[in-house]
């Protein structure tokens, strides 16, 4: 009751500040913005730009998040070994998963072996960069070495509607470019935030290159087409808002957009600077205090569901440091369907005649050997898959490989252990089915036949 009451408080005194402290300010500030023109404009300018940057970001983000996904790197590497309706199928359920959650246009990624073009829809065409002059931005993009990039086109998969691709390149753990990937933005959800801004400033809002070629403009028919003549004698600056005064108290301003490789240009005839920029602040009052209000709450929510999940169980072994049971309830349950696009076989595995290790020689040196092939396990496995202590001696590892190479890796890792432990292990391995439970059970019953057929052995299932 006491935090609630100082959450309460708390709130209550910063806006009555915030209002007061802004309120106070609106009133000098009215006065002698008419002589500071170029700060407000510029701040006119800061404002847009923050929201077009915003928008233009997150898809940044979605195409990084593709090209670091193992699926889609492990996918790529073993393309030409999948049947190519196999292949397509899978392609297909992915990108139209990440299209549809995320809202986007469209999604897809390009084979750099095959130069196989995957869209939601399937397999729409081979990229012929050398031989069409529509594809030849690949290897400028491929070429230039850059982890990502925007370009503006119309999109045939999507009846040629105007649309911001961005291109994000895929590499493997050596810098080898597999592909790219990435997602679409039709320009129209871009027009709408430029018009809104247009309409509510009385300016002309454009997204151009550094050769000055307008990306972006609420008039279609501009896109491509229309040039912005003396764009290119600015300086590439992150930092800057180049601010030109005309007559009648028209200006111009120009800010260099880095991640994206445009400018964004601002261009009024006239208008009434205190008046914009009073109201530009009181907006941002109200906006600000809801914000203020909703975020303290929702800190307090989090803070509370964190601390009955902390409270609840943690996620980490203390003893081996592996992720725990509880790690894997929770993947599961946040999302099955990636788990399942994930790991494809699954191993169980468990120390042999441990108990008789903690009768004989103690429970701390039961311990150690615990550390010890948690430590191996982890080393062996690497990046094919993720090892978990199921409880007491008993470890899972979900592989990123089908069960013939989680095989493989599961004989590899007894051998290790063999040679540089007191102990051995007896392993269970089979395909991971879409009945997560009963896949376990069929690895279970195959780490017993490892027992019963004389430990320190590997027995995979693979039906």
């Amino acid at each position: 009751m006491k935090t609630k009451k100082m959450i309460r408080i708390t709130i209550i005194v910063i806006l009555i500040g915030f209002i007061l402290t802004t309120l106070t300010s609106v009133n000098f500030l009215s006065k002698v913005i008419a002589d500071n023109s170029k700060d407000v404009n510029t701040l006119l300018a800061a404002r847009i730009y923050d929201t077009i940057k915003s928008d233009l970001y997150e898809p940044i983000m979605a195409g990084r998040t593709m090209s670091n996904d193992s699926f889609l790197k492990k996918a790529l590497k073993q393309e030409e070994k999948i049947p190519e309706d196999e292949m397509v199928s899978e392609m297909s359920e992915y990108l139209s998963t990440i299209r549809d959650n995320l809202e986007y246009s469209t999604a897809f990624v390009i084979s750099d072996k095959t130069k196989k073009y995957y869209a939601c829809e399937g397999l729409n065409r081979i990229v012929s960069p050398e031989d069409d002059a529509y594809d030849s931005w690949y290897n400028l993009f491929i070429q230039s070495g850059k982890q990502y990039n925007y370009n503006v086109d119309k999109d045939k998969v999507n009846n040629d509607q105007w649309t911001i691709f961005v291109n994000t390149r895929i590499e493997d753990e050596n810098g080898e470019v597999l592909g790219i990937c990435g997602v679409g933005i039709i320009v129209t959800d871009i027009q709408k935030i430029i018009y809104k801004f247009e309409q509510e400033y009385n300016v002309k809002i454009n997204l151009a290159d550094k050769d000055g070629v307008v990306q972006v403009d609420t008039d279609s028919v501009n896109i491509a087409q229309a040039v912005i003549d003396d764009i290119a004698s600015k300086p590439v600056s992150t930092d800057e808002y180049f601010y030109e005064k005309g007559k009648r108290g028209s200006y111009v301003v120009t800010k260099y957009m880095e991640d994206f490789g445009w400018y964004l240009v601002i261009r009024n005839e006239s208008y009434d600077n205190a008046q914009i920029f009073s109201n530009l602040i009181v907006k941002n009052i109200i906006v600000l205090a809801i914000i203020l209000i909703l975020l303290l709450i929702s800190v307090r929510m989090i803070l509370d569901s964190e601390k009955k999940k902390l409270e609840k169980s943690a996620i980490t072994d203390s003893l081996t440091g592996l992720a725990n049971r509880n790690y894997f309830d929770y993947r599961v349950e946040e999302n099955p369907v990636l788990f399942m696009q994930m790991y494809r076989s699954v191993a169980i595995f468990d120390i042999d005649k441990f108990k008789n290790i903690n009768d004989t020689m103690g429970h701390l040196k039961g311990d150690e050997i615990l550390k010890q092939v948690a430590h191996l396990a982890k080393e062996t496995v690497g990046e094919k898959g993720q090892i978990i202590r199921w409880g007491g001696d008993e470890f899972l590892i979900l592989f990123y490989q089908e069960a013939e190479e989680g095989y493989q890796t599961c004989e590899e890792l007894r051998k290790v252990i063999e040679e540089k432990t007191i102990s051995t292990i007896s392993m269970g391995v089979c395909r991971l089915q879409d009945d997560i439970e009963s896949s376990f059970h069929k690895a279970d019953e195959y780490l017993y036949k490892s027992k019963n057929q004389g430990r320190n052995r590997v027995t995979v299932c693979l039906e």
